[in-house]
């Protein structure tokens, strides 16, 4: 009986905490579209909520829905930041902290930012409403090219937040949804607001161990090993393989096999190489597995994405063997 309350208890909780966001986010859709300075940002947040979560879904939600991504700084590879001059480690921080403001301050005045100014933008943001949150820098992956390629500089920033005693993970900048023939189009999605650091770490890959937030870390191979994670896997209710390799290596005219956790066999999955039309993929339940076997009848190296009711959510690299 005492399990069956706690059950109950818990999706009240999480019911309660989804209505929660509804009601925020319809808030914050009424705010301005600009703000002067991230002190009049924060100042309106903290009149409108009370809570620590409240505060922190209100800032993100407005910067994922109003800065655009600077395609033409991503290209041009240019850094925020300027060299800085010091002679001590104290100098040195309070120089670069100096220079990390004005760089926010800049993305909230222009609506312009790449993940750098989104994190910086939300971190001193929150500082302001007394909230602790940290910019994590580290790696991403976006091409199926750079699978099995283990890459050690980072590329990708995002932020970790400490609410009631624990942390966090938010990436504002893929929550927005721009694109880059469309940079100025928000498609906002919120997978990755307080996402499950299990399922975070599938595709950020943070430059200090201990901002996985997990139990086994994850090493920096096993990560450029994995497919490319589209944010529509969380809802796909597939479970990865531990041994799951998002390099493929197959002969002309063989199969490829997929093992998977855990799949739904009730929902459509299907999948598709680049440039050909999707196909249902079967699998066949051995054990505690799900196993799917895909024909490679490609002369080619090439792709494969997988669909969840149509929608993208892994792709693999596939390898030719001779």
């Amino acid at each position: 009986m005492k399990n069956v309350l706690l059950l109950l208890f818990l999706c009240f909780a999480h019911l309660c905490n989804a209505q929660d966001y509804h009601k925020v986010d319809s808030i914050v859709k009424l705010y301005p579209s600009k703000f002067k300075s991230i002190e009049s940002f924060a100042k309106k947040i903290d009149s409108d909520f009370k809570t620590e979560i409240e505060k922190t879904r209100a800032a993100y939600y407005w910067i994922a829905n109003h800065i655009s991504y600077d395609y033409e700084m991503f290209q041009k590879n240019e850094s925020a930041y300027k060299g800085i001059k010091y002679d001590n480690q104290s100098e040195y921080e309070e120089k670069q902290l100096k220079q990390e403001i004005k760089y926010a301050e800049q993305c909230l005045k222009k609506k312009k930012a790449v993940c750098e100014g989104y994190s910086q933008l939300l971190k001193f943001t929150l500082n302001e409403l007394g909230i602790t949150c940290e910019v994590i820098s580290g790696s991403s992956k976006q091409s199926y090219r750079e699978i099995g390629r283990i890459r050690n500089s980072s590329n990708h920033a995002w932020n970790a937040v400490k609410i009631e005693n624990q942390w966090q993970l938010i990436d504002a900048t893929w929550s927005t949804g721009n694109l880059l023939n469309s940079p100025n189009t928000f498609n906002f999605n919120d997978t990755y607001f307080f996402t499950n650091p299990e399922v975070f770490i599938l595709s950020h890959f943070p430059e200090k161990e201990k901002w996985q937030l997990i139990d086994k870390p994850m090493d920096r191979s096993t990560f450029f090993h994995l497919p490319i994670i589209y944010h529509t896997f969380i809802d796909s209710e597939i479970k990865l393989s531990k041994k799951t390799n998002g390099l493929l290596k197959v002969k002309e005219k063989g199969t490829i096999q997929l093992k998977f956790n855990d799949i739904n066999e009730d929902k459509f999955y299907s999948y598709a190489f680049k440039g050909q039309k999707t196909t249902r993929f079967l699998f066949e339940k051995i054990g505690n597995e799900f196993i799917v076997n895909i024909p490679y009848l490609n002369k080619r190296p090439t792709s494969l994405i997988l669909y969840y009711e149509g929608k993208s959510i892994l792709k693999y690299k596939i390898v030719l063997e001779k």
